[in-house]
């Protein structure tokens, strides 16, 4: 399977740590948020506007 890209940024919300090679780790067997998206974009809201 070939590598998907993935946005940085997403790694925490999502849970996601790098392994340090090419691999990655996640509390799921796909790349899942890990609350319900209306707060990831609360939270993404508030980091662009500086209000976090």
């Amino acid at each position: 399977m070939p590598s998907r890209p993935l946005e940085t940024v997403k790694l925490g919300t999502h849970l996601v740590r790098s392994t340090g090679d090419r691999w990655i780790r996640s509390p799921f067997v796909r790349i899942l948020p890990t609350v319900p998206l209306h707060e990831l974009f609360e939270e993404a809201w508030a980091r662009g506007h500086g209000t976090r």
